[in-house]
């Protein structure tokens, strides 16, 4: 994957926390709970609320995305289908 911006017009006020990439694809996870995907072309795929107070970062390994949240929560998603 080559370095370059990503079109962030739709979240451009969201402060990132964490970021992983699997596949070509990067996840991010911003402060107030909102997962993002972003394919290699820097276009949006997928987002979603994830319905926790505060998140903390996010990881992906063996094609699963845990994201640390407030409250000792931590969700795990498939990384195909969230």
């Amino acid at each position: 994957m080559e370095s370059q911006a990503a079109d962030l017009s739709k979240v451009k006020r969201k402060v990132f926390v964490g970021v992983s990439i699997h596949d070509q694809k990067v996840y991010s996870v911003a402060s107030d709970g909102h997962v993002y995907v972003f394919d290699k072309q820097r276009q949006l795929l997928k987002w979603m609320n994830i319905r926790v107070d505060r998140a903390f970062g996010c990881q992906v390994s063996e094609g699963r995305l845990f994201c640390a949240c407030s409250d000792g929560v931590l969700r795990v998603f498939k990384t195909e289908t969230l």
